[in-house]
């Protein structure tokens, strides 16, 4: 049983392992560790080490509406506030949009139109007028499109949210062990539980004395990391995303690793500062974007569709390697035309 005075690892200090960690610390747990192989935070290997996500609540399923809105009230306080931004949303789709499309789109608006937060907030847009009234910097064709603003919605900044909350949680105690070294997990340790961490009897592994490897027998009390170094723990907690089967494969039966194109172009001041404030805009049938960065100036677009998977023999979709074969400044030629075709339709 786990008590407030036990002993927490947290495998990953990404969005889910910053969370945990946050969510423990609040909840009265005061000696958590988090093991995370990037040598800083935010970790390039997390899928939240990005400019921005989307912030938005328009889910088919009641559950995730209501508890995207109380995610966007966390948005709202001192400590997440500084990352969040309430641009608004728009969402569409073009008069070449496939039926599928035009369903989401349609879900979308009856799952938000009728709840009564949201009712007050939405504006139909039906036509190019109707989104050139409501968004001035619009200023392509915008050719058949039709669908609505979300005042109740926008983006977050995702990597300097992961910078804030690490810091934050270091103030408040939690100990982070980084570095592809001291701070990667290469193995899960197994063993009878004698009465905490320290007293735990190690599992034989094949090899002789020592942990034993993979998902062994017994309870797991801990991890090794790279430098070879065993951290015990009353409680292990993998919050490694897409890496995480790479530790448990059993969890590649139904956590599949995804990817997604992203594209970004660098605009100058003036460039930057004209699209400041637009609505984070998702064409269902093409792609979405956000307002500028306003530090990097960077503009950052990313098309639809059903995402990449890395399949290995085994049937499990891992991230890539260590080192991807060059070159890597490139996305797919239908994920570039998507972009294109977006760019086109609302900033020629």
């Amino acid at each position: 049983m786990t008590r407030k005075n036990s002993s927490v690892l947290i495998l990953g200090g990404g969005a889910w392992g910053l969370s945990t960690a946050l969510h423990m610390i609040n909840s009265g747990y005061h000696d958590i560790t988090v093991l995370e192989r990037a040598e800083q935070i935010p970790s390039q290997y997390s899928a939240a080490w990005d400019l921005n996500k989307i912030v938005r609540a328009e889910y088919e399923d009641p559950f995730y509406t209501e508890l995207a809105l109380d995610a966007i009230e966390g948005w709202k306080t001192p400590l997440f506030g500084p990352y969040y931004h309430q641009t608004g949303y728009v969402v569409a789709a073009t008069g070449r949009a496939p039926p599928k499309a035009i369903h989401h789109l349609e879900k979308a608006l009856s799952s938000i139109s009728s709840h009564p937060t949201f009712a007050p907030e939405i504006r139909q847009l039906n036509g190019p007028e109707d989104f050139k009234n409501h968004t001035w910097q619009y200023t392509g064709p915008l050719t058949g499109f039709k669908g609505y603003f979300n005042r109740i919605a926008g983006y977050a900044h995702s990597a300097n949210a992961l910078r804030g909350i690490w810091e934050h949680c270091a103030n408040k105690g939690v100990k982070f062990i980084l570095g592809e070294s001291a701070g990667k997990v290469v193995q899960l340790l197994y063993g009878e539980d004698t009465g905490g961490a320290g007293n735990a009897a190690f599992a034989s592994s094949s090899t002789g004395s020592g942990p034993q490897a993979g998902q062994g027998q017994g309870r797991c009390i801990g991890a090794k990391t790279a430098d070879g170094r065993d951290h015990l723990a009353d409680l292990t907690i993998c919050a490694l995303g897409a890496h995480g089967a790479s530790l448990i494969p059993s969890l590649g039966n139904f956590v599949v690793a995804r990817c997604w194109s992203v594209a970004h172009v660098q605009l100058t001041e003036a460039e930057s500062d004209y699209l400041r404030g637009i609505p984070t805009t998702n064409v269902q049938d093409l792609g979405f974007f956000f307002e500028p960065d306003p530090k990097t100036r960077l503009f950052k677009l990313c098309p639809l569709g059903t995402g990449y998977t890395n399949t290995g023999k085994d049937g499990i979709s891992l991230p890539p390697g260590e080192v991807l074969p060059p070159p890597q400044d490139y996305i797919p030629l239908e994920d570039e035309q998507k972009l294109r075709q977006l760019l086109r339709e609302t900033f020629p």
